[in-house]
C-alpha cells in the first residue's frame, strides 16, 4: 500500500469544504454534459424519427475501435475442430473468461485469460446443441457454486455447478444431479440474475422455462421444463398434445434491470415484451408486442428507395437484440439490429399523447461506408454504452471476416450541449420521448469503421465489468432524481476509474480482442504521431489542435494530465480480462501502478502545461473598495487548475458522494466498497499526488511570483487559482487518507467495529458518505469515534498498540494525530496497571505516565473519550486522575476563557430580543464553552463524591486507604487554579450539605465565589460563618450588615434583626482581637448598633401593626380608622426601613403612640413640642380609653403604661420630658386627690427605675415653678405633701440598703435646706401632717448623711 504524504493538522476544514464543492460542482456538470439516448437520437423539436448523421474521422487517430490482440485458438482444440464431427458449436462465457467449443458429446472450456488452457467434459452420451451460462437460485446448490452451466443435448438438458477461483483462476465443475429430458433441440439460453432460465425450442419454436428445486414435491419434479409458448395441459401431457409454432420464437433477451424477458419470431418479425413478476417467483406476464416489426417501422422511414429496401420482407429480420441499461436511458430499452444493419431503438414508456407502451421510437441507419463495400447480412452483433459492433457472413469460408462499428462523437455531442439555450424544458422529442435537455441540437452523429478479423465469426460478445469497478448503478440523469451518475454515453467521465468497453469476436480459427477506443486514447496516439512527426521532421497535423476544439481547454487539460500521472486504466494491463473481472479478491482490483510509460507521460505533461493558459480576472467594481472580493470581480482559471478539478472529479467520482458503509446480509453495517476498489481508486489519486510533487514549482506560486511585473488584476487571478490549486492539492493528499482510513477499518473487520460503537454512532456512520468524511467536521468526529472502537477492541484483546499507531501515523496522519496516539498509548498504560498489584510503585508509575500522555494529548480527546477514561482511573481507584484530567481538559479546550463571560440568565436574553448576527454568535460560543466546562467539572466532581464518600469503586478497602483515597481526591480539587472549577465546586459541596468543608478550606477563590452573583442567602450565610473561622470578625460584621440591608434576598425582618444583634456582637470582638491593630472598626460598630437599634424598632411596630390588624378586624378596616396612608404590613416586614419611614408610613398614621417615644428616643430626635404633645397624648388616649373603669383603672393603666416607658426610654432627653411628665401626673394626681394615695406620682416613677434624684430635681422644679395647676395654695400644699413623702420613701431606702456609693450621692445638704423652706411655707388643714414626715425625714438625714 502507498504511503500517503502527510497532511498538516493545520489545513481548515473550510479549504477542504470550498475543494469539495468544486468537486461537486464538476460531477453535477460531468451528469449533465452527455444526455440519455432517447435524448441524444433526436434533434431539438422531436421532428427526426429516424438518423444516418456521421462524422468523418480528422485522421487515423480518430477511428473508434483498434484490434487490440488476436488469440489463436488452443493448437490441441484446432487439431479435433479438423476431425470434423458431427455436432459442433463455439461460443462466449465472458463472465468467466472464457470461451467453449462443443463437438459432439464433449465440451471444452477455454479460459482465454490463462493462455492455452482448457478444461474437457465428458461425461454424458448426448451431442451437445447448445450451452450458455447463468446464474443459480438462492439456497439450492453449495455456496462455492457461482455459476451453473446450462448444456442442452439432443435428448437432454443438464445443469453443471461452476466455480472460478478469485485468485488461481481455476475452474471446477459440479455434478448437480439435474437433467430433463428434452424432445427438441433447445437453443438461446438465457437467464436472469435470480436465477430463472428460458430457451427456445429449435424446431417447435416454443419459449421455455427451466424449473429446478431442491427436492421433488407431489405434483412437481426436481427439475422441469415449461412450455411457455401452450397451456398447462401440453406440459403434464406433453407427447399426447404436440404442439409446433408457426411462427418460431428464434430470439431471447432479458432485462434484468427493468425485470423484462423479450422474444423473437423469425416468421413475421414479432417482438414481445414479457414482465418477469417480483424476485423469487415464476411469474411470465404478457406486457406488449410489436407484431411485425418491418410493417411497423415502415411509417417511420423517409419515403424513399434507398430508406425502404432496408425493409425488404425477403431479407428482413433481426440478428441480435440488445438491452440498453437505464444508465444509457431511462426511455430505451432494446435496440434490434436487423440483418441489413438498421438499428432499431424500442421504448417501453408510454407517450403522453397514448402511444402504446412498447413501440418503436427511433431508427438508425448503417454507416454508409458499408453500404458502399457491399458487405452482405450481418451473423453477429454486439452493443454496449452507445458502441455498436457488427461482423458480417460469408458465402464461402474466407481467411477472414469484415467487421463494422459506430461510436457517439462525444466531441460534437458536447458542444451541442454547452450552446445558448433555444428550446423549452420539456419538450417533446422523437416518438414521444420526454426531453430534459432543453438546448438546442443536431440529431446523433457517429463515427464509423471498418476491419477484419481472422476467420468465420461463431460469437460477438461484450466483455463484462465488474460491479465493484463500473460506475454505481442507479439513475444516470440528473434531470430525474438529483443523481450525479453520468450517462453510459459519457465514457469522458468514467474512462479513468474502469476498463475500456471491449469485444470478443470468436471465430473458427482466433479469438479477437476489439476495443472501443476511449478519447484519452485518441489523445494519446495524436501525442505519439505528433512527436514522430517531429522526430521525422514532417510539419505536424494539429491533432492536438483538433482535438481541443472538439472538447474544449478544460477537457483536454483533464485527460493530458490522466496520462501525464500515468491513470492505472489508461496502462496496456488495463485491457487484459483480469482487470474487467467481477471477482472482488482478483487481480482486476489490483492494477499495478507503476507501469508508467515515461515517454508517453512526458509528452502529455509538457502539452499539459503549454495548452493551461493563465488565469484572468473578469472585474466587477473598482478594485480597493470596501467590498468583497467577490463583488469585485471573478477568477476564470486556467486550464491547469480547471483540468486538475476534473480529473480529479472523475477519479473520485465512483466514490465520493456514496455512503461509505451498506447493509450486509447478516442486516449489519460492512463497507459499501471493496478494499480492492478502494485501492483502485486511491492508487490513481497516488499517481496523481506524486505527479504534482514532481511538479510542484508549475503548480504552486510564491509570493514574489505572483506579484512579477503583472497588473493588478492579473496578480488577483493568479492568487485566486493558487488558493484553488492549493486547496485541492489539500483535498487530494486528505481523500488519500481517508482511504487509507477506511483500508484500514476493513483490516479490522468494519462490520465489528461499528457494531461496538454507540446507536447515535452507528446512525451517523450509516449516512457518511465519503465527502462528508473528507470534508466535513462530523465526518472527522465519526472516524475519531471509530477509531476509538478499535482501539478499544485492542484493548480489550490485551493487544498492544505500538503497531497500530504507528501505522495510522504513516498512512492517514491527519486521521490519527500524535495526540491521537498519546491517546492511545496512555491507554494501554491504564491497562498494565489494571494487572499490577494494587500498591505497587509500577501500577502508580503507569498510571501517573498515563495522565500525563492524556493531558499531552487533551486537545484531540473528545468528550467521551474523556468520560471513558475518567472511569478507568476511578476503577484503577486514583482519585489523582479521575479528578485532574477532567480539569486539565475544561482549561484546554476553553482557552479564550470564554465560558467565564457566560451568564445563563443575561445571555438568554440576548440571544432572544439581540438581532446583531455577532453578538449571537459569540454568545453562542460563549455557552457552548460553558457547557463544556460543566460537563467536565461534573466528571471530576462525581470522581470526588465518589472518593468522599467511599461508594462502590473504593468498597472492600479499609478505613485508613479510604481516608488517603479521600484526602487525595479533596487536595488535587482544592489546589485546582480554574477560578470556575472553584465556583462550581463550592456550590456542588452546598448541594451535597458539605458546609464544613467549605469553612475549613482557604483558597484565594472562595471569598469572591460567595460574595459574586447570583447572590444566595446560602452562600452569604456562608460566608459571614467562613470569615468567623478565620478570626476576621470585622470582615464577617460587614457581611452580615450587607445581608440585613439588602434587598435582592426575600429574609425576614427577625432575620434581618438577627443579623445585625450577630453583626454588633463580631464587630466589638473585632475591637478586641488582633487584627484590630490594622484595621479599625469603631465607625463601623456605630453604624451598625445604630441599624440594629432601628431594627428593633421596626420589629416591635411589626408587632404593633400585627396586632392593630387582628383589633381592628383586617387590614381594609384599619385602613379606615387610621389617620393617612400607612406603608401596609408587606413593606415592613420585607427590609429595613428608615426612622423616618417607620414614623412617617406607621406610627404617624395609624397612631402609635409610643413607638413615637421610641423614634425620637432612639433617632435623637429634638422637638419640645412635639415629644410632650405625645405625652399628652399618650395620657388622654390611657384615660379615655379606661375611663369606663372609673379612676382605679384610669389611674393604674396611667401607672402602668408610664412605667413601661420609663422603663423603656429613661434618661432619653427627647422621649422622657421627666419635668412635663411629673407636672402631668401631679395634675392628674391634684385633680383626683380624694381617690388617690398621697405621693402617687413619685411612687410611681420610682417603679419606673427613674433615678430618685431626678425626681426630686423635676418635684422641686415644678413647686418652684408655680406653673398652673400648681399656682394656688392647695395644689402647692399636695405637691408639698408628694414631696415629702417621696423624701421619707428615698431616705429610709437609702438607709434599708446601706449602701456607701448611695450614701455619698445623696444630695443631703439640698435636702435639709429644702425640707427648712418647705416646712415654712406649709399652710392648711393638712399642714401638721406633713410637717411631721419633712422633720422626720429632716432627722434621718442628719443622722445618717
Amino acid at each position: 500500500m502507498p504511503v500517503s504524504t502527510k497532511l498538516s493538522a493545520s489545513v481548515p476544514i473550510a479549504d477542504l469544504e470550498s475543494a469539495g464543492k468544486v468537486i461537486n460542482e464538476h460531477i453535477k456538470a460531468d451528469a449533465s454534459r452527455v444526455p440519455e439516448l432517447d435524448v441524444a437520437l433526436v434533434a431539438t423539436g422531436g421532428t427526426n424519427t429516424t438518423s444516418a448523421s456521421y462524422s468523418d474521422a480528422p485522421s487515423d487517430a480518430w477511428s473508434p475501435f483498434v484490434c487490440r490482440k488476436t488469440l489463436q485458438l488452443p493448437p490441441a482444440l484446432l487439431d479435433e475442430l479438423n476431425v470434423v464431427p458431427q455436432s459442433c458449436g463455439m461460443g462466449l462465457l465472458p463472465e468467466i473468461h472464457c470461451a467453449y467449443i462443443s463437438m459432439n458429446n464433449q465440451l471444452y472450456l477455454w479460459d482465454y485469460a490463462a493462455g492455452s488452457e482448457f478444461l474437457r467434459y465428458e461425461e454424458q452420451p448426448h451431442n451437445i446443441t447448445s450451452v450458455a451460462l447463468v446464474r443459480p437460485k438462492s439456497g439450492i446448490f453449495i455456496d462455492s457454486i457461482e455459476w451453473i452451466l446450462v448444456i442442452a443435448t439432443k435428448a437432454t438438458v443438464l445443469l453443471l455447478g461452476l466455480s472460478k477461483d478469485a485468485t488461481t483462476g481455476e475452474i471446477k465443475l459440479y455434478q448437480t444431479d439435474m437433467s430433463v429430458q428434452v424432445e427438441s433441440d433447445m437453443d438461446n439460453v438465457v437467464g436472469t440474475q435470480d436465477g430463472r432460465v428460458f430457451m427456445t425450442g429449435t424446431e417447435d419454436g416454443n419459449m421455455y422455462e427451466l424449473l429446478y428445486q431442491v427436492e421433488e414435491g407431489w405434483f412437481s419434479k426436481r427439475i422441469r421444463l415449461n412450455n411457455l409458448t401452450i397451456g398447462s395441459l401440453q406440459n403434464i401431457l406433453p407427447s399426447l398434445f404436440g404442439y409446433k409454432q408457426t411462427d418460431k420464437i428464434v430470439n431471447l433477451a432479458v432485462d434484468d434491470e427493468r425485470g423484462f424477458l423479450y422474444s423473437y419470431t423469425q416468421a413475421n418479425a414479432s417482438l414481445t415484451q414479457w414482465g418477469l413478476g417480483r424476485h423469487g417467483t415464476n411469474q411470465l406476464t404478457h406486457l406488449g408486442t410489436i407484431h411485425s416489426l418491418s410493417q411497423d417501422i415502415l411509417p417511420l422511414l423517409p419515403d424513399n428507395p434507398t430508406a425502404r429496401k432496408f425493409v425488404n420482407k425477403d431479407n428482413f429480420g433481426v440478428v441480435g437484440m440488445h438491452v440498453v441499461p437505464v444508465i444509457e436511458s431511462r426511455a430505451i430499452c432494446l435496440v434490434a439490429v436487423t440483418f441489413s444493419g438498421l438499428r432499431i431503438y424500442i421504448t417501453s414508456t408510454r407517450s403522453s399523447y397514448g402511444a402504446s407502451g412498447f413501440r418503436v421510437v427511433h431508427i438508425r441507419f448503417p454507416p454508409p461506408r458499408t453500404e458502399a463495400a457491399a458487405l452482405g447480412d450481418i451473423a453477429q452483433s454486439s452493443y454496449t454504452n452507445g458502441s455498436y459492433l457488427c461482423a458480417y457472413s460469408a458465402e464461402a469460408v474466407q481467411d477472414s471476416t469484415p467487421v463494422a462499428g459506430a461510436v457517439v462523437d462525444l466531441g460534437k455531442l458536447i458542444k451541442a450541449q454547452s450552446t445558448p439555450t433555444a428550446q423549452a424544458p420539456g419538450m417533446m422529442g422523437g416518438g414521444g420521448i420526454y426531453n430534459p435537455y432543453p438546448v438546442p441540437r443536431p440529431p446523433l452523429s457517429e463515427y464509423s469503421d471498418i476491419f477484419n478479423c481472422p476467420g468465420t465469426p461463431w460469437a460477438m460478445k461484450v466483455m463484462p465489468k465488474a460491479p465493484s469497478i463500473s460506475s454505481p448503478g442507479g439513475t444516470g440523469s440528473i434531470w430525474v432524481t438529483g443523481s450525479t451518475n453520468p450517462t453510459a454515453l459519457n465514457s469522458l467521465a468514467t474512462q479513468f476509474t474502469e476498463p475500456p468497453d471491449q469485444f470478443l469476436i470468436l471465430s473458427n480459427v482466433a479469438l479477437t480482442f476489439v476495443v472501443r477506443k476511449r478519447t484519452t486514447d485518441t489523445l494519446k496516439t495524436i501525442l505519439e504521431s505528433e512527436l514522430g512527426a517531429a522526430m521525422a521532421g514532417v510539419p505536424s497535423q494539429g491533432g492536438l489542435s483538433i482535438f481541443t476544439e472538439n472538447f474544449g481547454r478544460e477537457e483536454t487539460c483533464a485527460q493530458l494530465l490522466a496520462l501525464a500521472a500515468g491513470n492505472c486504466f489508461l496502462s496496456n494491463e488495463a485491457y487484459e480480462p483480469a482487470a474487467y473481472s467481477r471477482a472482488p479478491g482478483s487481480a482486476a482490483a489490483m492494477l499495478p501502478g507503476g507501469l508508467k510509460d515515461n515517454r508517453l507521460s512526458n509528452l502529455a505533461s509538457q502539452a499539459f502545461f503549454e495548452r493551461g493558459g493563465k488565469p484572468t480576472w473578469i472585474d466587477r467594481g473598482p478594485l480597493g473598495t470596501t467590498s468583497s472580493p467577490e463583488s469585485q470581480g471573478q477568477v476564470i482559471f486556467s486550464g491547469r487548475r480547471e483540468g486538475l478539478a476534473l480529473y480529479m472529479t472523475r477519479l473520485l467520482r465512483p466514490i465520493w458522494n456514496e455512503k461509505i458503509t451498506a447493509s450486509n446480509e447478516a442486516g449489519r453495517q460492512d463497507a459499501a466498497f471493496s478494499d480492492h476498489s478502494l485501492s483502485n481508486v486511491q492508487r490513481n489519486l497516488n499517481l496523481l499526488q506524486e505527479f504534482l510533487n514532481a511538479n510542484q514549482h508549475s503548480f504552486n506560486y510564491s509570493v514574489g511570483e505572483l506579484a512579477l511585473n503583472r497588473p493588478s488584476t492579473a496578480q488577483e487571478a493568479w492568487k485566486g487559482e493558487a488558493i484553488s490549486m492549493g486547496q485541492l492539492q489539500d483535498l487530494l493528499s486528505q481523500t488519500i487518507e481517508a482511504i487509507n482510513f477506511i483500508l484500514f477499518l476493513i483490516d479490522y473487520k468494519i462490520s465489528d467495529v461499528i457494531a461496538s460503537c454507540d446507536k447515535a454512532t452507528q446512525d451517523a456512520v450509516a449516512r457518511l458518505t465519503y465527502c462528508d468524511l473528507v470534508t466535513t467536521k462530523p465526518g472527522r468526529d465519526i472516524a475519531r469515534a471509530l477509531l476509538n472502537a478499535v482501539i478499544n477492541q485492542q484493548l480489550m484483546y490485551h493487544i498492544g498498540l505500538d503497531a497500530i499507531s504507528e501505522t495510522l501515523q504513516q498512512r492517514c496522519g491527519s486521521f490519527c494525530s500524535p495526540d491521537d496516539v498519546m491517546q492511545y498509548k496512555a491507554m494501554e498504560n491504564l491497562r498494565r496497571a489494571k494487572d499490577l498489584p494494587p500498591s505497587s510503585r509500577e501500577r502508580q508509575a503507569c498510571m501517573a505516565e498515563a495522565l500525563r500522555l492524556f493531558e499531552k494529548g487533551i486537545s484531540n480527546m473528545s468528550l467521551q473519550a474523556l468520560g471513558d477514561v475518567v472511569a478507568e482511573f476511578r476503577e484503577l481507584k486514583w482519585p489523582t486522575g479521575a479528578v485532574e484530567l477532567p480539569l486539565r481538559c475544561a482549561v484546554a479546550w476553553d482557552p479564550e476563557n470564554l465560558a467565564l463571560e457566560w451568564r445563563p440568565s443575561e445571555h438568554h436574553a440576548i440571544q432572544h430580543h439581540s438581532s446583531h448576527g455577532g453578538l449571537q454568535d459569540r454568545s453562542t460560543m460563549m455557552r457552548g464553552a460553558w457547557e463544556i466546562r460543566m460537563s467536565c467539572y461534573g466528571l471530576a466532581l462525581d470522581s470526588l463524591e465518589l472518593f468522599n464518600y467511599g461508594e462502590s469503586a473504593t468498597k472492600d478497602i479499609d478505613y485508613d486507604t479510604l481516608k488517603e483515597l479521600r484526602e487525595e481526591a479533596w487536595h488535587v480539587a482544592l489546589s485546582s487554579s480554574d477560578e470556575a472549577f472553584h465556583s462550581r465546586l463550592y456550590d456542588w459541596c452546598m448541594e451535597k450539605n458539605l458546609t464544613d468543608v467549605l469553612l475549613s478550606v482557604r483558597t484565594p477563590f472562595i471569598e469572591s465565589h460567595f460574595s459574586s452573583p447570583p447572590l444566595s442567602l446560602e452562600k452569604l450565610e456562608l460566608l459571614w460563618q467562613y470569615h468567623v473561622k478565620g478570626g476576621q470578625h470585622l470582615r464577617a460584621a460587614q457581611v452580615l450588615f450587607e445581608l440585613a440591608k439588602t434587598s435582592e434576598l426575600p429574609i425576614s425582618l427577625n432575620k434581618r434583626q438577627e443579623y445585625l444583634q450577630i453583626a454588633v456582637s463580631n464587630a466589638r470582638s473585632h475591637a478586641g482581637s488582633e487584627l484590630s491593630r490594622q484595621e479599625s472598626g469603631v465607625e463601623f460598630l456605630t453604624m451598625a448598633e445604630e441599624h440594629r437599634d432601628v431594627a428593633d424598632v421596626q420589629v416591635e411596630i411589626r408587632d404593633e401593626v400585627k396586632s392593630l390588624i387582628v383589633t381592628a378586624g383586617g387590614v381594609t378596616a384599619l385602613d379606615a380608622e387610621a389617620e393617612g396612608p400607612w406603608g401596609g404590613l408587606e413593606q415592613l416586614e420585607g427590609s429595613l426601613l428608615t426612622m423616618t419611614q417607620l414614623y412617617q408610613l406607621y406610627a404617624d398614621p395609624l397612631r402609635l403612640l409610643p413607638m413615637k417615644l421610641v423614634i425620637f428616643h432612639v433617632s435623637g430626635f429634638h422637638e419640645d413640642g412635639l415629644v410632650r404633645n405625645t405625652w399628652d397624648s399618650i395620657i388622654e388616649t390611657v384615660l379615655i380609653q379606661y375611663q369606663s373603669e372609673g379612676l382605679a383603672g384610669q389611674s393604674s393603666a396611667l401607672e402602668a403604661e408610664v412605667v413601661k416607658l420609663a422603663n423603656r426610654l429613661y434618661p432619653s432627653e427627647t422621649a422622657f420630658p421627666l419635668d412635663h411628665i411629673v407636672l402631668k401626673l401631679e395634675a392628674f394626681a391634684l385633680e383626683h386627690r380624694q381617690g388617690l394615695q398621697a405621693g402617687w406620682t413619685p411612687r410611681l416613677l420610682v417603679r419606673g427605675n427613674v433615678p430618685q434624684g431626678d425626681i426630686f430635681t423635676s418635684l422641686r422644679t415644678l413647686y418652684d415653678s408655680q406653673v398652673v395647676p400648681f399656682n394656688t395654695r392647695k395644689a402647692i400644699q399636695h405637691l408639698s405633701a408628694d414631696i415629702a413623702l417621696f423624701l421619707r420613701d428615698w431616705v429610709q431606702d437609702l438607709i434599708r440598703r446601706r449602701s456607701p456609693q448611695s450614701s455619698r450621692d445623696f444630695p443631703a445638704d439640698l435636702v435639709d435646706s429644702s425640707i427648712d423652706k418647705y416646712i415654712s411655707e406649709l399652710s392648711g388643714e393638712n399642714a401638721v401632717g406633713t410637717e411631721a414626715i419633712y422633720k422626720e425625714v429632716r432627722s434621718l438625714v442628719r443622722q445618717h448623711f
